[in-house]
């Protein structure tokens, strides 16, 4: 008589096809949500609005992974950013005045942005540009913040 491959009763075969049946077959990738940006204490109606979404902290303040750029249309404006993956990120904006697309600065007492700026979760530092640690929100789900901004 031939000896079966693997000695087991009809039971242990059963749980052992049901647990391949119904085992994860890994995490299922999160559908992309969106992210809208209610932006509120514009002046004046000169130059563009520059809104970037960063999503590390090594990218924070350098290099957007999503921007955008628009007229001034009031002193309150919304940006939609549409299809973003799950995670970490953080939005900065700032009103380019004299449109040349960068954060203009002014050195004297202390150095500090000659435009008007802001941040997502509203950080007030008192030196240098806002953290990653405080810009920073969980995007897990269709998000919606406001940003105000500071002159």
């Amino acid at each position: 008589m031939a000896r079966p491959l693997l000695p087991c009763s009809p039971l242990a075969w059963s749980i052992l096809a049901w647990s391949i049946l119904v085992w994860p077959r890994g995490a299922a990738a999160s559908p992309p949500v969106d992210l809208t940006v209610d932006i509120t204490g514009l002046s004046g109606t000169e130059g563009h609005l520059l809104v970037s979404v960063f999503d590390s902290s090594g990218t924070w303040l350098k290099t957007a992974a999503h921007a955008e750029r628009l007229p001034l249309s009031g002193p309150n404006m919304t940006v939609m950013f549409r299809g973003l993956p799950v995670g970490e990120y953080a939005v900065g904006v700032i009103h380019d005045r004299n449109d040349n697309r960068e954060l203009d600065m002014a050195w004297l007492p202390l150095p500090h942005p000659a435009e008007p700026t802001g941040a997502s979760n509203d950080p007030r530092p008192l030196l240098g540009p806002p953290s990653w640690s405080d810009a920073r929100f969980s995007l897990t789900t269709t998000h919606q913040l406001t940003i105000v901004m500071q002159d």
